[in-house]
């Protein structure tokens, strides 16, 4: 019976411990399409730049001062380099929900703090109307140790872009 709740026990604080990997506690993916008017094309007439992109917006909440120094982001696949800053408002807008038009804000309150990582360059190929999880690897150090942070979910789609 002893082993049996010790189990219980370590089990619940290896999954507690592993949902705040380095403090964070949640994460906010958001996306925007964006639509070219005019389309770019080579001599042969090829697309230079596809017709449609999305535009990629990552919010951290944790329950530390400090989180790892994100650099590097995969998103898909592809690398994007990641520029990492901390939010000192309580609450943010963060736009309009795509489906019903809504406002979409995070409210941070004592002892968490918010995280905004611009990915550059903010576009990556077209997206599935957010039916599909993205698979976003942040890549970066904790101190003098390299570290990375996967996030595995769904976004929510914007209506109108996140303010700056």
């Amino acid at each position: 019976m002893k082993s049996v709740s010790y189990i219980i026990i370590m089990s619940f604080f290896s999954i507690t411990s592993l949902n705040a990997q380095y403090g964070i506690v949640k994460n906010y993916v958001y996306t925007q399409p964006s639509y070219a008017g005019i389309i770019a094309v080579d001599v042969n007439g090829n697309p230079i730049t596809p017709g449609v992109t999305t535009s990629v917006f990552i919010y951290l909440k944790s329950k530390s001062a400090n989180i790892p120094f994100f650099k590097t982001a995969l998103i898909n696949g592809k690398v994007y380099s990641v520029e990492i800053s901390k939010i000192k408002e309580k609450t943010i807008f963060i736009g309009r929900d795509e489906i019903n038009q809504q406002p979409i804000e995070i409210k941070v309150a004592a002892p968490f703090c918010l995280y905004r990582l611009l990915v550059s360059p903010n576009i990556v190929p077209a997206l599935e109307n957010n039916k599909t999880p993205l698979k976003i690897k942040l890549i970066g150090d904790w101190g003098k140790q390299k570290v990375s942070y996967i996030i595995n979910q769904k976004s929510i789609g914007l209506f109108s872009l996140p303010s700056p």
